[in-house]
């Protein structure tokens, strides 16, 4: 009798495993809970069996009871233990017990099982570093796992006695073992449902008034936006980019900083520049919304490459420790802030823009219903609303953005001779570049090479509007002669 009891004692006794009542509670799901009222959970034979026998009598499946425990399990088990025990109840042999492990098998499990006890860890996808945060304190928020922190990690295992290095923390954060985080999923998938208020338009109504294009833009922005988040982009990004100018103190910043919830503002950045490359495609993936501040600032040259960034997917790029180059996913939209109006220089590029001029200031005090404004955005894209411009809406913005081009000496000299003319207009003619120069501008005419043969086409198509039809004689453009 004190044998057969002896036996049971060592059958049903737990493991040290450092984790008080309360820690136990808090790891197990509330199924469990509910199931097994009172009932500490363990990682010993006889509460997984236990655990079995409930489950299988519910009428779970034997595979669904193998993944709930794993699952569920605040200790490291090992998947093939666990299912011999759950094939052993299922079976009717509930005398099933754990396989024996050797010394290496041992050593993993106990780390596993401290840092799985010990740290809530994911690994961020969009910042590329893995997070943590101790189980006991989960009202604190993730930080990054940097070296200190692996130290610390390493120190405090060797304070319970499980044997740890620094390059097994490394080994096991650098694994799947963490299961990945997408802050951007994440939260739009936690919202509650649309009740139906067009908060999209209320909150750019903020910024234009009565300016109802401007809305219907900024409208199909924020929607762009949102997309990308959610990864719908797979041939093209958020092409656009809204540009607010004003006075200093009209709360254009402020009205950019606040886009974006609080529990998104990490990814979002005021201090991006253009001088380097890499960094700046190493920005469109790191962050969700980039605001360029002093958007005036960015000369003919480099307005381009922004114009080149805002339609990159995915960008390549070397990732750390690695000769590989690989694509990585874009998360960034762009937004831009002035106190000009002469913003734009690309004469080629002005239809990804959408520029308002705010007069006055921006309504920055009044309250944002952030999780009704994103739910309007995810139920608009889930119901197959558009958020990329037609060819027809990049011409209306082209206009619209007239007011803010910085337009070359060249150009008023043209259009002070020339307007674009339909083919069946009487006064019409097809000329060269020669030709119109000769009559608007004969400086320009006789300096007349490759680069500035370029930039008198992008004049006369980009902002003349002129048809252009190559001839034998050269490109040819379909103008007529301005009336006085």
């Amino acid at each position: 009798m004190k044998n057969t009891e002896k036996k049971k004692d060592q059958d049903t006794a737990e493991p040290q495993t450092f984790l008080t009542k309360e820690e136990r509670r808090q790891a197990m799901r509330p199924l469990i809970e509910q199931l097994m009222d009172g009932v500490e959970p363990s990682n010993s034979p006889a509460y997984l069996r236990q655990v079995t026998i409930l489950l299988y009598g519910q009428g779970w499946a034997e595979e669904a009871i193998v993944q709930q425990i794993l699952n569920d399990s605040p200790f490291e088990l090992k998947d093939e233990a666990v299912r011999a025990i759950v094939h052993g109840v299922v079976a009717g042999n509930q005398e099933a017990v754990m396989p024996p492990m050797n010394a290496v098998q041992e050593m993993e499990r106990s780390q596993r099982e401290y840092m799985k006890r010990r740290y809530e860890l994911r690994a961020n996808v969009v910042t590329g570093q893995t997070e943590y945060r101790e189980r006991k304190r989960l009202h604190t928020s993730f930080r990054p796992v940097d070296q200190r922190v692996r130290n610390t990690m390493c120190s405090n295992a060797h304070d319970e006695g499980v044997k740890m290095r620094d390059s097994d923390i490394v080994r096991l954060l650098d694994s799947e073992l963490v299961s990945l985080y997408d802050p951007f999923d994440e939260y739009l998938t936690s919202l509650p449902e649309w009740k139906g208020v067009n908060h999209i338009d209320k909150l750019f109504e903020r910024v234009a008034g009565p300016d109802s294009r401007w809305t219907y833009f900024a409208h199909l922005w924020f929607l762009g936006m949102v997309a990308l988040w959610r990864g719908m982009n797979k041939q093209h990004a958020n092409e656009l980019m809204l540009v607010i100018g004003g006075g200093q103190g009209s709360g254009k910043s402020t009205f950019c900083r606040m886009l974006l919830p609080p529990e998104l503002q990490a990814y979002y950045t005021e201090d991006f520049s253009l001088d380097s490359r890499k960094e700046a495609t190493r920005m469109v993936c790191r962050f969700g919304l980039i605001n360029v501040d002093e958007m005036d600032r960015i000369g003919e040259r480099r307005q381009p490459v922004l114009k080149n960034l805002m339609q990159i997917v995915c960008p390549s790029m070397r990732k750390m420790h690695s000769d590989a180059i690989a694509n990585t996913r874009r998360y960034a939209s762009f937004i831009g802030t002035s106190n000009r109006s002469d913003l734009l220089s690309d004469l080629t590029g002005s239809r990804r823009f959408v520029c308002i001029k705010v007069d006055g200031n921006i309504a920055t005090s009044q309250a944002i219903y952030y999780k009704q404004l994103y739910a309007q955005a995810v139920y608009e894209l889930d119901h197959g609303a558009r958020y990329w411009l037609t060819r027809e809406e990049e011409i209306e913005t082209a206009a619209m953005n007239s007011a803010f081009q910085i337009l070359p000496p060249m150009y008023e000299r043209i259009a002070s001779c020339f307007v674009a003319a339909d083919e069946d207009d009487p006064k019409a003619e097809w000329l060269t570049a020669s030709e119109i120069l000769a009559v608007a501008s004969p400086r320009d005419a006789s300096k007349l090479n490759s680069a500035s043969a370029r930039k008198f086409r992008d004049i006369m198509e980009s902002n003349l509007h002129a048809k252009s039809l190559r001839k034998r004689n050269g490109v040819n453009y379909l103008v007529k002669r301005a009336e006085s």
